[in-house]
């Protein structure tokens, strides 16, 4: 199978992810000097400011939609999965938040069940969603002495993003995918801002500037290279290329913060990849046959 994957595509995949990983080590940084409120509206913000820099020139173009609803609701999903998800990775281990928060499309594949009826291949969805929450219950571990209400966040991010799918899916992508890299930006950053009167901010070190400016770019530059790997292969035969962000983290986790994971990480990571692997292969022959 993976003879026949586009090389390019897979690249563009894994760099993809790798943004994603930029964006969120130093989102963890910041949040050591920041409130996560703040961190989450600069995620956010910054993201909007490169995307209207880049279409300037016709960003009015970029901002006609028919599909209004579509855009604000899916925005909001995003917003809700930013906001537990970097919850999450600030109060627990990076490495940990990031495998629980990666199964999500094993949640989008529930929900597709239930709401999409989607019945082929039950069996293997079933047994993906049953690995999948075994592995992130072994690594949120609710028996240890060390647990932290904060590693379900990832969890309730994992649900969040999986909602934004289910409803792309239903919706079906009608427009320019920057359209709605733009929109969801948008949203977030509205929303976001929602949270000023709520939280105490800390006013913005010059300093700390790169950092935003680091945020907003790998952001934009990260769903980029998704927009072009999805051009050019299907999303189902590189999605299990995404559990790359795990190793990724990790690496940060360990390199920066000194968070080293338990023997529960690794068990729990392989069950969670392993039921990426089972899920998407049989989704990938089952293509190739027909």
């Amino acid at each position: 199978m993976l003879r026949n994957l586009n090389k390019k595509a897979v690249l563009f995949f894994i760099f993809a992810w790798f943004n994603f990983s930029i964006m969120e080590v130093t989102a963890k940084y910041l949040s050591f000097k920041y409130p996560i409120t703040e961190v989450i509206w600069i995620r956010f913000f910054s993201q909007t400011i490169v995307l209207f820099l880049i279409f300037f020139p016709f960003i009015k173009t970029k901002l006609v939609t028919h599909s209004l609803y579509l855009h604000i609701s899916r925005g909001v999903c995003l917003f809700f999965a930013a906001l537990f998800f970097f919850i999450g990775f600030t109060k627990t281990d990076l490495a940990n938040a990031t495998a629980i928060y990666k199964t999500s499309p094993i949640f989008l594949t529930l929900g597709s069940i239930f709401f999409l009826k989607e019945t082929n291949f039950l069996v293997i969805k079933f047994l993906t969603v049953f690995l999948a929450l075994i592995g992130a219950l072994i690594i949120i571990n609710p028996s240890s002495s060390s647990f932290s209400i904060y590693s379900f966040f990832p969890l309730f991010a994992a649900i969040s993003l999986a909602i934004f799918g289910l409803i792309t899916r239903y919706f079906g992508e009608r427009e320019n995918p920057f359209t709605s890299i733009i929109y969801t930006a948008l949203t977030g950053t509205i929303l976001s801002s929602f949270l000023f009167p709520f939280f105490d901010w800390k006013p913005f070190v010059m300093q700390d500037i790169p950092f935003f400016v680091v945020i907003g770019t790998v952001s934009t530059l990260g769903h980029f290279l998704l927009i072009k790997a999805f051009q050019i292969e299907e999303a189902s035969n590189l999605a299990s290329f995404s559990t790359v962000v795990i190793f990724f983290n990790t690496l940060w986790g360990i390199l920066l913060f000194s968070e080293y994971p338990s023997i529960n990480f690794y068990i729990g990571s392989i069950l969670i990849i392993l039921s990426f692997i089972i899920l998407f292969r049989n989704i990938s022959n089952f293509k190739t046959l027909h």
